[in-house]
């Protein structure tokens, strides 16, 4: 599955701050979004999410809504970044 890690944030998730520990402790590289004040990033993310929930992490394409460790585990299965 290629493509990079998008993690779109506001300050002081404790949702966030658990997405962020999980792909840091995996050695993976991400791109942190903070939605809070960006409201460009704001209406990208709802877009291609149809979420105003955050975190909302792309691997790629594919997303996951929240923190669920599982769902990571299963969106990053044989996840190579691009290079």
């Amino acid at each position: 599955m290629p493509g990079e890690i998008k993690v779109f944030t506001v300050p002081n998730c404790g949702r966030c701050r658990a997405v962020k520990e999980f792909l840091q402790a995996r050695g993976l590289d991400f791109t942190e979004v903070n939605v809070e004040k960006n409201f460009s990033a704001l209406r990208e993310m709802i877009r291609r999410s149809s979420s105003r929930e955050v975190p909302v992490t792309f691997v790629g394409d594919e997303f996951i809504i929240g923190f669920d460790r599982a769902g990571l585990e299963r969106l990053l299965t044989g996840y190579r970044p691009e290079r």
